[in-house]
């Protein structure tokens, strides 16, 4: 029998990542409808939820994927066409990905761990508060109540946090995406379509086409500020 030694590889994660959207459907259909950017949504939830199934997806959709037009609020798949839909519909379309191209799998699974990472935060600022009696309560076992739901809470969301970042590790290092600049870039191009950023996608673009990913980060950092 053979003996299992430090040497021995660890076996790397299969992941089954499914066909979606092609570029040329997202190029030949108008962004702006609601069909092409709940298409695109559905295929960014469904491409998390392949790379990573092992958490609560219901959860994490229908409570931290908020998005708050005038209209009224919405959630999951329809609070992603809303907010970003039209913006990775114009990577795919410049970049020619397919939805489900190993940086468009990233790009989906980055968006819910954005909106996991805030509200982590913001909860862990409440609590924080509520423990320095920062907020009123009724009573003394009323804020002891409140501090152990947000606790529990928190927990959860940075073991959801905690399962993404480490799948998302492996699956970049498996796909040739393992330079942190690429992270950096794909979160960047999630939230260049809000209003404050003021960016010239086209150079942005022909910065990654030409593998010069340190000018790619620059122009949307940049454009952040």
């Amino acid at each position: 029998m053979r003996l299992m030694v430090d040497s021995d590889p660890i076996p790397k994660r299969g992941f089954s990542i499914s066909e979606k959207t092609s570029h040329t459907w997202i190029a030949a259909n108008a962004l702006a409808s609601w069909e092409a950017r709940i298409k695109i949504a559905g295929d960014m939830v469904i491409n998390a939820m392949e790379l990573e199934p092992g958490v609560q997806w219901k959860e994490i959709l229908d409570e931290h994927v908020i998005a708050q037009p005038s209209a009224g609020r919405r959630f999951g798949t329809a609070a992603i066409a809303y907010s970003h839909s039209q913006t990775v519909g114009s990577v795919a379309v410049a970049m020619e990905w397919d939805m489900h191209a190993p940086v468009m799998v990233v790009m989906s699974s980055l968006l819910p761990l954005s909106y996991l990472k805030l509200d982590f935060a913001k909860l862990s600022r409440k609590i924080e508060e509520g423990e320095a009696g920062e907020r009123r309560f009724g009573s003394e076992e009323e804020l002891q109540e409140a501090l152990r739901s947000e606790r529990a809470k928190t927990g959860r969301l940075g073991a959801y946090i905690s399962r993404l970042r480490g799948t998302l590790g492996e699956y970049r290092l498996q796909n040739d995406l393992e330079n942190p600049l690429w992270e950096s870039i794909l979160s960047g191009l999630l939230w260049m379509g809000h209003p404050k950023y003021r960016i010239n996608r086209a150079n942005v673009f022909q910065s990654i086409k030409d593998g010069d990913l340190e000018t790619a980060d620059r122009l949307l950092a940049a454009s952040r500020k």
